[in-house]
């Protein structure tokens, strides 16, 4: 009897081994382990674009793109969030360990033009500039001009240089230019008395009061003509009537006529 228990024993166990083995997860079946985990990516876009999906679900470690969009007048200016980068148009976050947000931020932009008048140049011929921002602008008068007024878009001129004033709107900028005149001489104290020396003589030292409104004109010889005018040298009376006659050879003035009223000699 004895005998036949340790046979029946070592058949047993056997069978017994493989029911264990199979409790355990040995020797085959369905494969075990923890679940997976995801965390929640949420996106939201400020006024002027959208940011596509709104929402993804990412395994942890895993990463999610997101398509960055501008609507018409404006552009991207910034995405962050969730430890991405943006390319072009879309957005790659960094690896996911936790839920986390990525934010779309836009501006509007607007079209600044300039034009420039007769004399002269401005550039560039116009510029796109974020809402909030400002712009500048080369004035260049051509030989011969200056500049004589740039305007629009609240800005400043400081020397060939036009910066406009913050942009919040479509705007121009005009420049506007006139003929350069050189100073060859004579005196350039406002109101001068003149000296009007002997009627009908030339003379170095001769010259006519100030004056304006005065006929000008210049004879087949080349002297220049000078008549009347209104300005300064008479007492009580600035309206003149007198003739003067200028000789580019000599340098010289030469009073023709002055009759009402006449003039103060001076000197």
């Amino acid at each position: 009897m004895i005998i036949k228990s340790r046979q029946w024993l070592r058949m047993a166990l056997p069978g017994v081994a493989m029911a264990l083995l199979t409790a355990c997860g040995g020797g085959g079946g369905s494969p075990g382990g923890n679940p997976t985990v995801t965390y929640d990516v949420s996106a939201t876009a400020g006024t002027g674009g959208s940011i596509s999906p709104g929402t993804a679900t990412v395994d942890a470690g895993g990463t999610a793109n997101f398509t960055v969009s501008a609507n018409s007048g404006y552009v991207v200016t910034g995405v962050t969030g969730c430890g991405g980068s943006l390319t072009g148009n879309t957005y790659t976050t960094g690896a996911i360990n936790g839920n986390c947000t990525v934010t779309a931020t836009f501006v509007a932009q607007y079209a600044i033009s300039a034009s420039a008048g007769v004399g002269g140049t401005v550039s560039p011929p116009s510029a796109t500039v974020n809402s909030g921002g400002t712009t500048t602008f080369s004035v260049t008068p051509k030989p011969g001009y200056v500049v004589s007024s740039v305007t629009g878009c609240g800005g400043t001129l400081s020397g060939n240089t036009y910066t406009t004033g913050v942009i919040s709107a479509i705007c121009a900028v005009t420049a506007s230019f006139s003929a350069a005149f050189t100073w060859v001489g004579g005196s350039n104290t406002a109101d001068a008395a003149g000296d009007y020396g002997a009627q009908g003589v030339a003379a170095a030292s001769n010259v006519p009061s100030a004056r304006h409104s005065s006929a000008t004109w210049t004879d087949a010889a080349g002297n220049l003509w000078l008549l009347g005018g209104y300005g300064v040298g008479h007492v009580g009376a600035p309206n003149f009537n007198d003739l003067w006659k200028y000789s580019p050879a000599s340098g010289e003035w030469t009073e023709v006529t002055a009759t009402i009223p006449p003039a103060p000699k001076v000197g």
